[in-house]
């Protein structure tokens, strides 16, 4: 797995989105722009961003193919899980990737976080 920071993805043939942080699969073909769905996309809510903007953008990530959509909010300490239906913050407080070794405990991100603030 291979995460990148400020990313463009190709979301349709003529539009591209800036993801904060996507991940992608050390096997997927490499290219300045991502032009295949990563396994993750992942958005960090900051100063003015509103989090059904967010959601409403990331459903283009969605429709692309990309398996995991994240959405972070740090003022807030947690984050979301967008899907076409819904957005929902993980039940047990961790996001995951089934199949691989990515496991986020929100608890610890967040302790960090205040950590360096």
């Amino acid at each position: 797995m291979i995460p990148l920071p400020e990313q463009r993805v190709k979301v349709t043939p003529s539009d591209y989105r800036v993801a904060d942080l996507c991940v992608v699969r050390s096997t997927d073909p490499r290219d300045p722009i991502v032009q295949f769905p990563p396994l993750i996309a992942i958005e960090i809510l900051s100063d003015g961003d509103s989090l059904r903007k967010t959601y409403e953008e990331g459903q283009d990530y969605v429709r692309t193919g990309v398996e995991h959509f994240w959405i972070f909010d740090p003022d807030e300490r947690k984050a979301l899980v967008g899907t076409s239906t819904t957005l929902a913050e993980p039940a047990d407080g961790e996001l995951v990737v089934p199949g691989t070794e990515i496991r986020l405990v929100l608890k610890d991100i967040f302790e960090e976080l205040d950590e360096l603030l």
